[in-house]
């Protein structure tokens, strides 16, 4: 009776967790934050490389990589055209998928509250 009891206590306190293994998130981190710059470089400027755009930065990311999908929470800064040397912050959500070995943007999303 008493091996039932702590039996079932034991498996009370027992809780079951599943995180893919940290080799596999520390090596795909690098190569999405890579692909994070590329995509600010790019298309980052609303998809042209005229000067009269503001060219927005990456200040600071979240990221979150699950298999062959990763979520970015990213605050970016552009410069205020109208007033240089002032920059506004924006944050925003890019998911990302992995083809083969390159990571692309599928879909952006900007936050309401700047």
């Amino acid at each position: 009776m008493h091996r039932i009891l702590l039996a079932l206590l034991l498996l009370g306190a027992c809780r079951v967790e599943r995180r893919p293994p940290v080799s596999e998130r520390v090596s795909a981190e690098p190569h999405v934050l890579a692909a994070l710059y590329a995509y600010y470089d790019t298309v980052g400027r609303g998809g042209s490389a005229a000067p009269s755009e503001p060219r927005r930065r990456l200040v600071r990311s979240d990221l979150r990589v699950q298999g062959d999908l990763a979520a970015a929470w990213v605050v970016t800064a552009a410069t205020n055209l109208a007033e240089p040397g002032i920059e506004t912050e924006r944050p925003e959500l890019l998911l990302m998928r992995r083809r083969g070995e390159v990571w692309e943007v599928v879909a952006r999303a900007e936050s309401a509250v700047r």
